[in-house]
């Protein structure tokens, strides 16, 4: 997520990632979400995909949250691997406290994204969910699991995505359908960094295989 009231960081940083040596890069990224939040809370999502593997395919989307379920609305975009099948990433940054009750409300926004990107085998649901026992409680986190995500979680519980003294799984990978059951081959917490002013989150990552498709 990105806090920036000129909106201007999702193109800033795509230059500075371009400025180095390497993979050139694009970015899909939303407006503000959080339509009916307070200034202070509202964010922009973003996505940046290397563009020599990846394709961007269709437009992206904040959910609509028909409910008004979310603080910030979740944000989805549709990619292909060029080795590979197409995707879906739905990102969310939950409100701390609303946590449990908007990780449980990401099932209707997995429904509505697998209505909007028709034909797509999975979703990969990823970012901040504010999942650690901080904001939610185990057995919030089983019951959720149980009924309204029950797909694959690739983050487990007790891992340590913050820098907090006290162990927090606050950031996680749920991934649906065909790639929740054949293509999810590794995943792991960069620990390169450990200061404050760099994040108070360790970047959370996962590797798909696409190859056998």
């Amino acid at each position: 997520e990105l806090d920036d009231a000129s909106l201007k960081a999702p193109e800033a940083f795509l230059a500075l990632i371009n400025a180095a040596s390497g993979p050139k890069y694009a970015v899909s990224f939303s407006s503000e979400s959080g339509a009916t939040a307070t200034t202070g809370q509202r964010e922009q999502y973003a996505f940046y995909y290397n563009t020599a593997t990846v394709d961007s395919i269709a437009p992206s989307r904040l959910y609509p949250d028909p409910q008004d379920e979310f603080i910030r609305e979740p944000f989805a975009a549709q990619f292909r691997a060029k080795s590979g099948p197409s995707f879906v990433l739905l990102t969310i940054h939950t409100a701390p406290a609303h946590a449990p009750q908007e990780i449980a409300a990401l099932g209707s926004a997995v429904t509505w994204a697998h209505a909007t990107y028709a034909g797509e085998a999975g979703i990969i649901v990823l970012g901040d969910f504010n999942a650690g026992t901080n904001y939610v409680k185990q057995k919030e986190i089983e019951a959720i699991r149980a009924r309204d995500l029950p797909y694959t979680w690739i983050v487990p519980d007790g891992t340590a995505t913050t820098l907090a003294k006290t162990p927090q799984t606050h950031d996680r990978i749920v991934v649906t359908g065909e790639l929740a059951r054949s293509r999810t081959t590794n995943w792991g917490v960069d620990h390169a960094f450990t200061s404050e002013t760099v994040s108070d989150h360790f970047p959370v990552w996962a590797e798909f295989d696409f190859t056998n498709k």
